[in-house]
């Protein structure tokens, strides 16, 4: 049963971490916006791998999940990702909910078969603003431009749980619930490099944390984006994400200290 939950738990946060990997990465071009407002929707999906170590109620669990055996506890989710930019300046907000549900049943030699049913709901807000730093031209005025953009923000996490176990045959049943929250402040950079008129190269990482939320987090991404047209974009690249969040101590002891690695594949509409 711990193990169920431990992974479960698991499952919630990668899903959640899905969302960071849209802020901004399939901006169509490298020069500054102009005066009137430009805005970007960006649906995409992070095909992450999960590693690292989780800790309920005292008791650990090293987590090591592939991408492919995460879908089939996801009963619903929906992921958006807003982006609006003014001359140099931008704002852009995330969010995500998800709805995860796993049931499984074992058998005790003691009391016989087991049922454990474990539900999650999740809500992740990342919020925050950009600044274009500098804009410079590598070679001829039409030719590859490179621009440097500051990110400043924070993300909130909540999550909540359900565990409901039953023994038929004893019987015996037990149910549980609890919910977790915290917010993360971060500050990066994203640099943008167009490669031709079409092709946009996006380099970002950033740092969080700093024992506000989590003790330390990162994140670096590397995506090479293609502009089909004037309002549409597809994009193709890679993610990694670290995170060190602790609470509690002895038997109330949390921690979720992972790293989510993997490719990112999305779509950018601008209007």
């Amino acid at each position: 049963m711990e193990r169920k939950g431990l992974r479960v738990l698991a499952l919630s946060f990668y899903f959640m971490a899905l969302t960071l990997a849209g802020t901004g990465v399939y901006a169509q071009n490298a020069s500054p916006g102009e005066s009137k407002w430009e805005f970007e929707l960006i649906p995409y999906l992070w095909m992450s791998n999960i590693s690292g170590d989780v800790t309920i109620e005292g008791s650990s669990s090293h987590a090591k999940l592939k991408f492919g055996d995460i879908f089939s506890d996801l009963q619903f989710g929906g992921q958006v990702h807003l982006e609006a930019r003014k001359d140099r300046w931008g704002l852009f907000l995330d969010t995500t909910y998800l709805n995860l549900k796993t049931e499984e049943w074992t058998t005790d030699p003691n009391v016989g078969p087991i049922n454990t049913d474990f539900g999650m709901k999740e809500w992740l807000l990342e919020f925050g603003a950009l600044y274009q730093l500098g804009r410079w031209s590598l070679g001829k005025a039409e030719g590859p431009a490179l621009a440097l953009d500051a990110l400043g923000g924070g993300r909130y996490w909540y999550m909540s749980g359900d565990l409901d176990v039953y023994a038929p045959l004893v019987p015996l049943s037990f149910s549980s619930s609890g919910s977790k929250d915290w917010i993360d402040p971060f500050v990066g950079l994203r640099l943008r490099l167009n490669l031709t008129k079409n092709l946009l190269l996006v380099l970002r990482g950033d740092v969080g944390g700093f024992s506000v939320g989590s003790q330390f987090s990162w994140s670096a991404s590397a995506i090479l984006g293609y502009s089909i047209s004037r309002v549409v974009s597809v994009g193709l690249g890679y993610r990694a994400l670290y995170v060190d969040y602790e609470s509690g101590s002895g038997s109330n002891k949390f921690e979720y200290k992972v790293t989510m690695y993997g490719p990112v594949v999305g779509v950018g509409f601008y209007f």
